[in-house]
Parts: C-alpha cells; structure tokens; sequence
C-alpha cells in the first residue's frame, strides 16, 4: 500500500524544518564563535594599547632621569626598547624651554606626544636676587621688599634719598656677598629659520581661513613675513615659528598659543593675552593691560647692539625671561624695564641694567640697576621694587639656567 501524499509532505516539511535549524544552528554558532574572536581581539588590542601607554609613560620618564643639556636644533635619540615597545625621542629649544617628542610603537599600534620641559631646580638660582659686583653698593629708595636670600656686593643695601619720597626696606632672609661674574647659564640662541623646508606666507594663511594648528608630532611650520606688521583676526596654535625680518605688531584679536616668535622688534599690544615664546635681538614691549600667559618666554640675545625689554602698566609675563649677551661689558646698551603695577611671574636673568619698580615673583639675576629722572640717572637704585620669590606657585616649572652642568628637567604641559 503506497503512502498518502500527505504523509509524504509531511515528512518532506519536517526535513526542511530540521535542516533550516540546523542551518540557524550553525549560523548562530558561528556568530557566537565570530563574537567572541571579535571580543577576544578587542580585549587583546585593548590591553595591548594599555601596555603602549604604560610603556610611553615608562620611556617618558626614562627619558627625564637621563636627560642632559641640549644645544643643538633638534636631537634624536636611539631606540629605547621595553616589553616589546619601541620608543624614539627628539627634543629641540622652543624658546628658552625644550620640546620633548616621544614616539612608541607595538607591531599593530602607535603613540606620540610632546612635552613642554623645563626646570624644577635650577642650581644657579638662590634667594630673591643677585647682583654682579662692580665696586658699587645696591641702593633702595621707596618701599623696596626681599622676601628671602639676597647676594649684592660687599653683602650691603643702603638708603637714597629722594625728594618727598619715604623709604621703607622689608627684608627676610640673609644678605650674602657677590662675586664680579655672572652665573652663566645654559641657553644659547636658536636660528629657527633652518624650518625652510615647510615654509608658507602669512598671506596664504590668511587667505585660507586664518586658523593654522600644527601637532607637534608633525614637521615644524615656519611662518615668514617680510617688513612691517600687524597681526590681527588669526589663530595659530602648537609648532609653529611665525618669523619677520621687521617689526611685528601682535594685536589683541590674534590668538596666539604654543608657538614660538622670532622678530627683531616684537610689540604685544594693548589687552593682548596669549602664550608664546617670544625671541628678538633688539626689542620685545607689553603694551598696557598685555598678558603673556604661562608658560610663555622672553629671550632677547645681542653681543653689539642694544637690546630693551619693557612691561608697560598692568602688563603681566608668567614664565621666564632672559636678556644676555656673550659680555658683562656695555650693560646701558641692553635694558629691562618693568614699571609700577606690572609683574613677572618667574625667573630673570638679565645681563643688562634692570629699572625696576614692578614685582618679580622669583629669583633675578642682573648686571646693575638703575634709575631714571628728569634730569639725572642713579646707578645701581632700586625704586618700589617687590622681589618674592618664595610666592612662586606649587608645581611653577623654572627655567633652565644652570651651565655646564647636569639639569633636572620636568615636564611644564602636554602640547
């Protein structure tokens, strides 16, 4: 007796049935398997990146606890190899700080990132202030205060007398003798025109919207503008040196923030904040109400030529500032200027005549003083001058001042 058609169906369905959930079945498997290798490789690239930053930390750190002092435009150095990291290292000047870049790699991923460095304990400062000994004694007039050591010739700070003026001297701390040389220090300055190969105008910056942010993990920018100017409606952030033969006005409109600034006359105006590295061979100027904010810098270097740095009212840097010169002679020709109601938050050293009647929150290290009126120039005279350099902020990173010698950088920012 043959089988009705309909067993025959029903048998034919329920096969179907049961290899569709096989095949549902496998497939469910599979996405299961396929899940879990998925997952699997994620965790596994997941700790692999983990031990990458853990290992760029590690290198980092190396890197500090070995450091040496650096000169040159820009150094590499070889591998460091740790638990199969591969790390690099390229650090070059950017102002009177360093750049420190560092680079890692795995077989299947990659880190990079820069530090700004400075310095946490710089030898060759100590106290509020020295001042080189040139056979004449250091004089106050107004209200002059020291808030910890200072070392002057022959250990001693005597009164002068101004007209209407009533002296008052507030003094913490030791008086200690100076020596006839300055602490030499360890900067020298940077041509950063050798950037050629990655040139581009000012116009052409303009003309394409105005922002430039170049990562420091990238080819260093070099912005040249030729003659007189006026910077103003711009951004430009990270590592980038805006460069002129001529004056270079930086309005206030001009947002400014990484980079390094190369020009023989540099004028911050009126309300200007930003923060820079500011480097000139003849004259840098804070207008009224102009910040520099940490941690900018100001190096002025010129061995035969003036030099004048000047703060006007209310104008403030936090950072370091540094005027030298390959000779201790000729100081007049080289001058620093911080008037009453603008600060320095920061180190000084000033191989030059310093007319001081700010504040400086650190330590100062200067070739004479002086001060001006209308109809004569007191040598080696400090007016309402403020020195505290035990004000300077927890975690304030110092500049680099030490020579010939072993430097202990630390880290200031992440760029």
């Amino acid at each position: 007796m043959k089988p009705s058609l309909n067993i025959v169906r029903l048998k034919g369905s329920a096969l179907l049935n049961a290899v569709t959930v096989s095949v549902i079945v496998a497939l469910f498997c599979s996405a299961l398997i396929g899940l879990w290798y998925s997952n699997t490789l994620i965790v596994q690239r997941h700790q692999e990146h983990i031990q990458l930053v853990e290992e760029h930390q590690y290198a980092v750190q190396q890197f500090l606890a070995t450091i040496v002092v650096v000169q040159d435009a820009d150094l590499n150095y070889p591998v460091f190899d740790h638990q199969g990291v591969h790390s690099t290292y390229t650090l070059k000047p950017w102002g009177i700080y360093k750049v420190l870049t560092v680079n890692s790699f795995t077989k299947n991923d990659s880190l990079s990132k820069s530090f700004l460095l400075g310095n946490t304990s710089p030898k060759s400062l100590n106290g509020d202030l020295f001042l080189l000994d040139r056979g004449k004694p250091l004089k106050y007039a107004g209200d002059v205060s020291f808030s910890q050591n200072i070392t002057i010739p022959n250990s001693s700070i005597t009164p002068h007398f101004l007209p209407k003026i009533k002296n008052n001297l507030k003094r913490t701390g030791k008086v200690l003798p100076s020596s006839e040389q300055l602490p030499k220090i360890s900067l020298q300055p940077n041509d950063y025109e050798f950037y050629t190969e990655n040139s581009i105008s000012i116009e052409q910056i303009e003309d394409e919207g105005g922002v430039l942010i170049q990562s420091f993990d990238q080819e260093t920018v070099l912005i040249t503008i030729a003659g007189n100017y006026e910077l103003r409606d711009i951004t430009l952030k990270g590592n980038i040196v805006l460069s002129s033969n001529k004056s270079l006005f930086l309005h206030q409109s001009a947002q400014l923030h990484d980079i390094v600034i190369q020009a023989p006359e540099i004028v911050f105006m009126e309300n200007f904040t930003g923060n820079v590295q500011a480097v000139t061979s003849h004259k840098i100027e804070l207008q009224q109400h102009a910040v520099l904010d940490y941690p900018s810098s100001i190096y002025a270097q010129n061995n035969t030529d003036s030099i004048q740095v000047s703060l006007n009212e209310h104008a403030s840097l936090r950072g370091g500032l540094i005027i030298d010169s390959n000779t201790s002679i000729h100081a007049s020709k080289r001058k620093l200027i911080v008037p009453q109601s603008s600060t320095i938050l920061g180190d000084v050293y000033c191989n030059g005549t310093a007319a001081i009647q700010g504040t400086i929150y650190g330590s100062s290290i200067i070739n004479r003083f002086e001060y001006n009126t209308h109809t004569t120039t007191v040598d080696n005279l400090i007016f309402n001058a403020t020195f505290a350099s035990d004000s300077i902020p927890k975690g304030f990173t110092r500049m680099p001042l030490a020579s010939n010698e072993r430097i202990s950088y630390d880290i200031i920012k992440e760029l």
